[in-house]
């Protein structure tokens, strides 16, 4: 079986040297190219084709979170995961509704990078020990009810607010402070957001 091709981003050097010297340790695994910014990245996944992209989340030129975007839109079938230091679990939100596979910090035994990189090999979600509890506690403060997750599915296929309200037989008012809630709850800031969001909850294709 072939290894598992991975690109790694980060901006810190010796850091890219480290972990491509201690992933080089397992057989299945195999670091094709390193980049040191988000656009830098983007070059190197279309020279060097990938399974995997193993990238920080502040980086110069495309931050972790703007680079899994495009790579989401670019490189659906690359599976990313997030290695950093960055510990809210607000941003780890963010980064796994954008469509990271998961997210670790760099305080992270190398077994379970491993570990994350299989589990995202195999379309499953991971979170690093460290994160799990806490951002577990977050989710379930901020579910999205029955009634958010039906709208949200509508929004994600272009309806407008008034299309919904008809549809639901609810006010325009009553979709808007939906809408709001589901923003604030998830932590996204826009429809393209919302759309990405949707996808994740499997509300549309």
């Amino acid at each position: 079986m072939s290894p598992i091709r991975i690109i790694l981003a980060d901006d810190h050097p010796i850091f890219l040297q480290g972990l491509t010297q201690l992933l080089a340790d397992f057989p299945d695994l195999e670091v094709v190219a390193t980049a040191r910014s988000g656009l830098e990245l983007l070059a190197r996944l279309a020279a060097h084709p990938c399974e995997v992209v193993i990238l920080d989340l502040r980086m110069p030129q495309l931050d972790g979170l703007q680079a899994t975007y495009r790579i989401r839109q670019e490189y659906p079938a690359v599976k990313i995961i997030m290695l950093t230091v960055e510990d809210h679990p607000h941003i780890a939100r963010q980064a796994l509704y954008g469509g990271a596979s998961a997210y670790l910090f760099k305080s992270s035994s190398l077994q379970e990078v491993h570990l994350a990189i299989r589990k995202a090999m195999q379309n499953e979600l991971y979170i690093g020990e460290e994160l799990r509890e806490s951002l577990q506690e977050q989710w379930s403060e901020t579910e999205l009810s029955e009634r958010e997750l039906e709208i949200l599915g509508l929004l994600a296929r272009g309806h407008t607010s008034n299309e919904i309200a008809q549809q639901l037989k609810i006010s325009i008012m009553t979709v808007n402070t939906h809408r709001r809630n589901i923003l604030k709850k998830a932590g996204v800031k826009n429809t393209a957001e919302l759309v990405r969001l949707a996808l994740r909850y499997g509300l549309v294709d």
